[in-house]
């Protein structure tokens, strides 16, 4: 059972019903039982592992809902990393994003997800890929989590880890089960450690290390997947993955622009 960190609060309520004791409604409408199927893939994936996943309870497809495990008390990691900006106290944060890294790797090993479509990325990002001489189609895929980031990682007071929403962002992913590159995962989570829309997170402390974080969680994720990184093609993914967030979040060319150009000085210009 998952129990409340001290100074922390219960972020696991974002998006999501209290329906019973132990027990959490969210709405998919026509995706729910697209939705079903995968939490339950997810829980075969995590048997035996050091991780966990809400467990799918129920779906009814007449409402579009499906209903979770609710894990009591835990925390975002991402509500820990803000924590830490404060405190400056890093520790305890390099180890949960090593976690984070293993957990994302043993997801890229053990997921299956039943009838998972193929993922399509942006024609910008094929286009930007092929030209610097990847190809993108059918190479290096999983099945993906399709929105991982520190976001949808829970957090218990004794730093236990639990990955939630494995769900469309809508706008790198659009469906849940999908099966494509890994770095549609990788980047999602590593680009996010100096998002466009923190002002905050593009100080020099933080951005040192955010750097660090990156570095680590690349690494352990090589370790424990079995496959290699290409920088690289991962500073392209996250990128694109920053773009096409700013592009679905505004139409103002004022705010894209000044959102792009932090998230240059955050991706490419680290200590």
């Amino acid at each position: 059972m998952f129990r409340e960190p001290p100074k922390l609060r219960d972020r696991f309520t974002v998006g999501i019903e209290r329906c019973a004791e132990g027990r959490a409604v969210k709405y998919f409408g026509g995706d729910a039982l697209a939705e079903y199927d995968k939490a339950r893939a997810m829980e075969s994936a995590f048997a035996g592992t050091p991780f966990h996943v809400p467990r799918a309870l129920r779906c009814d497809e007449d409402s579009g809902r499906v209903e979770f495990e609710f894990l009591e008390g835990a925390v975002l990691l991402q509500e820990i990393l803000e924590q830490a900006y404060d405190t400056r106290r890093f520790r305890r944060v390099l180890k949960l994003n090593d976690a984070a890294a293993r957990l994302l790797g043993t997801l890229h090993q053990r997921l299956e997800v039943p009838n998972a479509r193929p993922w399509r990325p942006p024609a910008f990002l094929a286009q930007r890929a092929e030209r610097l001489g990847y190809h993108l189609a059918g190479t290096d895929d999983v099945f993906l989590h399709c929105d991982y980031s520190p976001v949808n990682l829970l957090v218990d007071r004794d730093d236990r880890m639990a990955v939630i929403d494995a769900s469309p962002n809508s706008y790198f992913t659009d469906y849940a089960c999908l099966k494509g590159h890994r770095f549609v995962d990788v980047a999602g989570y590593t680009c996010k450690l100096t998002w466009p829309y923190r002002l905050r997170s593009h100080s020099p402390a933080w951005r040192k290390l955010a750097a660090t974080m990156r570095r680590r969680f690349v690494s352990v994720y090589e370790q424990t997947s079995g496959r290699a990184v290409d920088d690289r093609l991962l500073r392209i993914f996250e990128s694109a993955i920053v773009r096409s967030f700013v592009e679905w979040k505004t139409t103002s060319r004022l705010l894209r622009s000044a959102a792009l150009g932090l998230e240059r000085i955050g991706l490419h210009r680290r200590p």
